[in-house]
């Protein structure tokens, strides 16, 4: 049993009341997640894509938006993905181009359109991240 104490739809730490059974599932291997911060552990603020490969491209299916390491080109709505962390352009990073707004951010959202296939810190869910499948999604 959940009370939704923020009326957000989601489960949030302590709005669990009754622990009980769910339909609590792996991700496939092809639902990774960006790891922003490089610890190699989903950090639920991350972005979740639909990919084939740790290489992000124009293909893959930006499940969940969310942190992704992007840094501003100095044009506005071009960004790369900073797979190295070092906050500067390098060779095989992606460059990915803002669709939605006038200013970039750093959230990688499905509205983004990916110019340069290239690297992004893209890691695969460890064994013990489950999901609840509601829609069988994942």
């Amino acid at each position: 049993m959940i009370r939704d104490d923020n009326n957000d739809d989601n489960v949030d730490k302590g709005e669990i009341i009754d622990p009980g059974f769910t339909d609590l599932r792996e991700f496939s291997p092809n639902t990774m997640y960006v790891d922003y911060d490089r610890d190699n552990i989903y950090s639920g603020e991350e972005a979740i894509i639909l990919t084939s490969d740790d290489i992000l491209q124009s293909s893959d299916v930006i499940l969940s938006a969310g942190k992704a390491g992007l840094r501003i080109f100095e044009t506005n709505i071009y960004r790369f993905a900073d797979s190295d962390h070092n906050n500067q352009y390098g060779a095989n990073e992606t460059i990915i181009v803002e669709a939605s707004r006038e200013v970039a951010d750093n959230i990688l959202e499905r509205s983004d359109i990916i110019l340069l296939e290239g690297e992004a810190c893209i890691r695969s869910f460890l064994s013990d991240i489950l999901f609840l499948d509601d829609n069988a999604n994942f």
